[in-house]
């Protein structure tokens, strides 16, 4: 035991403070954290050796900070790997999504809110609609075939979504009308 063997202390001297000190691996980390709460406070060398094993409140709150942010970034990755893979099949919905990424569709819809700011479904609808974007630059086919090239079904609902997002339609967008749309230019609501 570690901290014994720093403070110099013997099993002996453990009994004082009414701690059990069978040596098992799972008991090692309570003798410890016993030893902090029972040792005297006001022994400053002891407060030194200890301040070595204790971790920084703040520094345990950005730790904590930097872990969640690296678990959003790996579950966005993942989050567009998914939809990457899947967007153009016009079955795709927010249950498969659910599915694909191993969680239930609440949980999906709290950590995409979280992540992203929008719910599961408008985020598939807005990835649909940038990857239509993309399509109309490179004058790749009728509007109906992009539709159905990025998962949607009925040119009339995908026109609509387009509208919603982008403010002009997708016929205006292939007349050369305006510029490219701004992906950031309001959230569509795709249901």
């Amino acid at each position: 035991m570690q901290i014994l063997q720093i403070l110099g202390l013997t099993s002996e001297t453990i009994t004082d403070f009414h701690i059990d000190i069978r040596s098992t691996p799972n008991n090692e980390k309570k003798i410890e954290s016993e030893l902090l709460i029972r040792l005297p406070v006001h022994n400053t060398e002891v407060q030194q050796i200890f301040s070595k094993f204790k971790i920084n409140p703040e520094q345990r709150r950005k730790n904590k900070k930097q872990e969640r942010e690296r678990y959003d970034l790996e579950f966005s990755r993942k989050l567009h790997s998914v939809i990457k893979k899947n967007f153009s099949n016009s079955n795709f919905n927010v249950e498969q999504l659910a599915g694909m990424l191993y969680m239930s569709k609440a949980t999906l819809y709290r950590r995409v809110k979280k992540v992203t700011g929008i719910s599961p479904v408008d985020f598939l609808c807005s990835f649909r609609l940038a990857q239509a974007v993309l399509l109309l630059e490179k004058k790749i086919g009728s509007i109906i075939d992009v539709a159905i090239e990025v998962g949607f079904n009925n040119r009339g609902y995908f026109t609509k979504c387009f509208k919603e997002k982008f403010h002009i339609t997708p016929s205006q967008f292939l007349a050369g009308e305006a510029g490219v749309p701004e992906q950031a230019n309001g959230l569509s609501k795709c249901e």
